[in-house]
């Protein structure tokens, strides 16, 4: 995400819990901090950032960290600025079912509904739902094969990620 934020012209940093990640940003040659989320953002400046990132971060919270980041999101973003979330869906059974419980510390699955709540409570102007690659495996070619591809193969083999694109 780094890489494809800078290459877009953004001036980018790194924020991860997991000094690993930090460590691998670091020597991609990226500015990178250890330190929770929340906890780094609340020590920000107001209207500071153009774009916020969180990839595959928020199904490890409980709903009310959610809230209080994206609050401070919003308070740290600059006017029209934005935030893009990413989480795995909810609306691929194959995705909430099966793959989202392999990662033992994943919290629950993000509704959509409920950051579309949380973030018209906070008072951001704009909302949209993403969704991104199917799932491809054996099962899901065999599924289009013989029922093809309508609403069931959607709600089995659909998009594996949910992307949230939040706008101040």
């Amino acid at each position: 995400m780094l890489d494809f934020c800078q290459d877009l012209g953004y001036e980018v940093l790194g924020i991860d819990s997991n000094q690993a990640a930090v460590r691998r940003c670091e020597q991609k040659g990226f500015r990178a901090i250890c330190s929770d989320l929340l906890q780094y953002i609340q020590r920000e400046p107001s209207a500071n950032y153009n774009l916020i990132t969180s990839i595959h971060v928020i199904e490890h919270c409980p709903a009310k960290y959610i809230y209080q980041l994206l609050k401070e999101c919003y308070r740290t973003l600059k006017p029209r600025g934005a935030i893009l979330l990413e989480t795995p869906s909810l609306y691929s059974l194959w995705t909430s079912g099966r793959q989202f419980y392999l990662d033992p510390t994943h919290q629950f699955p993000i509704h959509p509904e409920l950051i579309k709540f949380m973030v018209e409570d906070i008072g951001f102007s704009n909302f949209e739902l993403l969704s991104f690659e199917e799932v491809d495996t054996e099962e899901a070619r065999e599924f289009r094969q013989q029922h093809g591809k309508g609403k069931v193969f959607d709600w089995l083999f659909g998009s594996m990620d949910l992307g949230f694109w939040i706008i101040k």
